[in-house]
């Protein structure tokens, strides 16, 4: 079984990403421009090349993914439902559904 989680910090300028071990200690952690202009499909594959690049450091694919979302989202379902500063304000995107595959993990939103 993984011991390690993942962490993403979805901001309008910046995802801000963290690797844990099951402790809570911090085994790396990196910031990217989130690049919001390239809308909810292009921040998606931003944030799974950022954890999977994480993993990679860590030696472990995470047992799952807590993402912060800054606005209204559908946490049971994995949807965000308005995010006021990223363009699109990203409606009704099934975030959790488009994460798993790339990830090959259970993605949890939270707010």
């Amino acid at each position: 079984m993984n011991n390690v989680y993942a962490g993403i910090d979805l901001g309008g300028t910046m995802l801000k990403g963290v690797i844990t071990d099951a402790a809570g200690a911090i085994l790396g952690k990196k910031s990217v421009p989130t690049e919001s202009h390239t809308g909810p499909s292009g921040v998606l594959t931003r944030i799974s090349m950022l954890v999977n690049e994480l993993a990679a450091a860590a030696k472990q694919k995470p047992a799952a993914l807590g993402m912060g979302v800054p606005g209204l989202a559908d946490l049971q379902h994995g949807v965000t439902k308005f995010l006021p500063n990223l363009p699109t304000q990203w409606r009704d995107v099934h975030v959790r559904d488009t994460l798993v595959p790339k990830l090959g993990c259970p993605v949890y939103l939270l707010n």
